[in-house]
C-alpha cells in the first residue's frame, strides 16, 4: 500500500482502522485517536504529510468539531487549512465539513457507500438484539417483536429475530416492501398506522428518523415493552415521552462503533484502502 494515511480523531472504530491500514503496509499517522499516540508534533504536520486521512463516523460532533474522545478542539477550518491540495478527505456524514474542507481537497463520505451501508446495517442488527437481550428479563424466543422500517437495517434486523424464535412483525409504507416482509414470512403492518395493535409487543425497534410513534400510540404499548431507537436523529419516538409514560427507552444510536469497533473499522479501512487501490 503506498499511500501515506493520516487517522484523525473518532472512537475506537479509528484505532482499529489505523492499525488495519498499518497492518496492510499503509504508512499511517495517527491524531487524537483513543489508544494510539500522536505520531507527529501536531495536526499541521500530520495532515502536511498525508495523501489520504480519515475522518471518523460521524465526522463531526454536535458543537461543529471533529468528533474525538481526547478532549482535542479540533476543527473542520482546521483540516481545511492544513491537508495537502492533493489528498483526499474520507468521513462519515461529513454535513458542512465537505464543504470547508472540498475547497482545498478531494472528499468522499463514506457514510453513503453502499458497500458500507450494508455491513453497517448487520453490525446493528446484531447490536440491537444486544442490547434487547441485555434490557429485558424475557426471551427474544417466543417474544413479539415489531421491527419500523424495512429498510436495510430493518430487514436484517427482522431476519436475525425470526432467526431466533421472534414472532416479527414488519412495517412499511410501499406496497413492494409488503410483498417483501410477506415473502420472508413474517406479519406486515403499515407505518404509523399499526392496524395489527400495539399491545401484543414485547420489543419495539425503530429504523425510521421521524415520528412513528406519538404519545397516544407509546401508551398503549404494554407497560414491560423494550422501545430500542435505531434510527439517527430526531429518531421515531420521543425518550421524554417513554419516561413520562414509564416505558423503556434504550438509545441504540452508534451501535457499530459500540458492539463491534474492531470490525467497524477495520471494514472502513478496508473499503478506503481497496477504492485507492483502484483509483475509484
Amino acid at each position: 500500500m503506498d499511500h501515506r494515511f493520516a487517522v484523525i480523531g473518532g472512537d475506537e472504530r479509528m484505532r482499529y482502522a489505523a492499525l488495519y491500514l498499518r497492518r496492510i503496509g499503509g504508512e499511517t499517522e495517527t491524531y487524537a485517536v483513543p489508544g494510539l499516540p500522536d505520531t507527529c508534533a501536531g495536526l499541521k504536520e500530520t495532515l502536511r504529510r498525508a495523501k489520504a486521512v480519515l475522518l471518523p463516523m460521524p465526522a463531526l460532533d454536535g458543537g461543529g468539531h471533529i468528533r474525538n474522545s481526547q478532549g482535542a478542539a479540533l476543527t473542520a477550518e482546521d483540516v481545511a487549512q492544513y491537508v495537502r491540495g492533493d489528498a483526499t478527505v474520507f468521513g462519515g456524514r461529513l454535513g458542512h465539513a465537505a464543504e470547508l474542507i472540498g475547497r482545498r481537497a478531494k472528499t468522499e463520505d463514506y457514510a453513503e457507500w453502499e458497500t458500507l451501508q450494508i455491513a453497517n446495517a448487520v453490525l446493528t442488527a446484531e447490536g440491537a438484539v444486544l442490547l434487547a437481550m441485555e434490557q429485558s428479563d424475557a426471551s427474544l424466543h417466543g417474544s413479539r417483536c415489531l421491527v419500523i422500517g424495512a429498510g436495510r437495517i430493518g430487514m436484517r434486523l427482522a431476519r436475525l429475530l425470526k432467526a431466533l424464535g421472534a414472532d416479527v412483525t414488519v412495517t412499511a409504507r410501499k406496497d413492494s416492501d409488503f410483498a417483501r416482509i410477506r415473502a420472508e414470512r413474517m406479519d406486515a403492518d403499515v407505518t404509523g398506522v399499526y392496524g395489527l395493535g400495539l399491545g401484543r409487543y414485547g420489543f419495539v425497534f425503530n429504523t425510521v428518523p421521524a415520528q412513528v410513534l406519538g404519545a397516544e400510540q407509546i401508551e398503549r404499548l404494554r407497560p414491560d415493552c423494550v422501545l430500542i431507537e435505531l434510527a439517527s436523529a430526531p429518531g421515531g419516538f420521543s425518550p421524554e415521552v417513554c419516561r413520562m409514560l414509564d416505558r423503556q427507552y434504550v438509545a441504540g444510536g452508534g451501535l457499530p462503533g459500540r458492539v463491534a469497533p474492531k470490525t467497524a473499522g477495520e471494514t472502513i479501512a478496508a473499503e478506503i484502502a481497496e477504492r485507492l487501490r483502484r483509483g475509484a
